[in-house]
Order: structure tokens, then sequence, then C-alpha cells
């Protein structure tokens, strides 16, 4: 039993299909949006993840077994990032778009090229803090007129890094992925169980 510092559903549905049982407790924070790629996401994670462990260590929350403070706290950030044209200068950064307006920009300038999803994750447990960064890569195809309306107007892109969601009617505008296609949806959940066992951190409760 793990607590998620998210309120996003994908994640919670990742978790669940991996049979990882958890709560769901979120508290805002300010999320740093400078810095590189995985800079942006290793520190974002563990701002969410320590603010809801502060707040159980306070007694914010509880439930009928009073365990709370022994759980492990997991925080997750994802980004999509595009490299500019010649590798020069720093990767652009999308986050979720405010609008149709700024979703459709960013589907356009997607459209054609291969981008980088980066997804941070911070456990903590007992006071101390473990992160890693998971990344892949995912080659879009020229996404039509067409095709590019009838997303936005599906209103899919809502809520959505890069401002679209490759489990759904995005994953027409996908060639190929390299890496893991769960860091993709949100929460690379192979790199959560390999930082968990690494650092001795029961996430299944056995």
């Amino acid at each position: 039993m793990i607590i998620l510092a998210s309120s996003s559903p994908r994640r919670t549905e990742l978790l669940t299909a991996a049979g990882i049982e958890h709560r769901v407790i979120t508290e805002d924070t300010s999320e740093i949006s400078s810095g590189s790629p995985a800079v942006v996401v290793r520190e974002n994670a563990r701002l969410k993840a320590g603010a809801v462990a502060e707040a159980i260590a306070h007694g914010k929350y509880s439930d009928d077994t009073g365990n709370l403070k022994e759980l492990p706290v997991l925080g997750a950030d994802t980004i999509v990032a595009l490299e500019q044209s010649g590798g020069k200068g720093s990767p652009r950064i999308f986050g979720k778009p405010k609008d149709e307006e700024e979703a459709r920009e960013m589907l356009m300038s997607l459209s054609g090229r291969s981008h980088s999803v980066y997804t941070g994750i911070c456990i903590i447990q007992d006071g101390r803090e473990y992160s890693s960064v998971d990344k892949t890569l995912v080659h879009f195809l020229e996404i039509t007129p067409e095709a590019l309306e009838r997303y936005i107007s599906s209103g899919e892109w809502q809520g959505k890094a890069g401002a679209y969601a490759v489990q759904g009617r995005a994953m027409a505008f996908v060639d190929r992925l390299e890496g893991s296609a769960a860091n993709v949806i949100g929460l690379p959940v192979h790199a959560v169980v390999a930082l968990a066992e690494e650092n001795g951190i029961k996430l299944y409760g056995d």
C-alpha cells in the first residue's frame, strides 16, 4: 500500500493494473518550470511527494489503521520536450495546454517530428527521498488539418502534457515509441518498482 500524491486518473489506472494498492492524497504545490527537462520533472515530483508527506506527518490525514505515516509517498511529474531545430538551444517544454488554441499550436509543433517525454518520480518514506527520471522518445507522423481539428473537438487534449494522450485517439498520430509506453501515459511503473526495490521500499505489502 502506498500514497499517490497525484490526482491523475491515468496514474491510478497504471498502479492498479500493476497490482499496487494506493490511496490518493494531493496537496497544492508551486512547481518549477525552468531548467533541463530532467531537472524540472525530478524537482516537481519531489515537491508533490514532499508536500503530501509533510501534511501526513502533521496529522492532516488519517485512516482507521492509523498507519499512513508509515506508508511510502509517491510523487510524479510528466512533461513533453521538443528539441530545437539543429539541436541548438534548450528544448521547448510542453506542459498542459490552457485552451484549444494552445493545444492546437502544441500538436502542430509536434507533427512530423520526434520529441521526448520525461517523467520524474520521487518516493518518500521515513523522511528519506529517492528519485529517478524516465525518458521515452516519441515519433509523430504528420498530422493532417482534418485530423487535428477532429482531435481538438474531442477534448481529449485537456489536462494532457503536450496536448495528447497516447493511449487514446492520439495513438493515430504516433509512428513508434522508443522506451516505456507507460511513461508516456504518465507513470513509468517499471521505474517506480525498480526505485522501490533498490531502496528496500515495499509497494505490495509483502
